[in-house]
């Protein structure tokens, strides 16, 4: 279980630095919250107080879900300004 949590949050950390698109990188952040909410459970079963690491793993899934969504939205509002989900349009919107 710890091999599969590392195994998510390094894939989440390549798509976040490979991908150039706003919708592969927060498919990133996620994957990198889901590898370290299951490094959490892990820690928690190993450690004897199973109930700690999964609230820690509940918390972090549920920002994690509250933050794909506001992703998710913001990307369809960038694709109806601009027509592209580029990272690199997303400065233009600064001004």
């Amino acid at each position: 279980m710890m091999l599969l949590g590392i195994a998510l949050g390094g894939l989440g950390l390549v798509s976040i630095l490979c991908r150039r698109s706003l919708m592969g990188a927060l498919i990133g952040i996620y994957l990198s919250s889901l590898g370290s909410s299951m490094l959490f459970v892990w820690v928690g079963v190993t450690s004897g107080s199973a109930v700690r690491g999964f609230v820690f793993a509940l918390f972090i899934f549920l920002c994690g879900i509250a933050q794909v969504a506001v992703g998710c939205s913001l990307a369809l509002r960038l694709f109806y300004l601009r027509q592209d989900i580029e990272i690199d349009t997303l400065k233009s919107l600064r001004h």
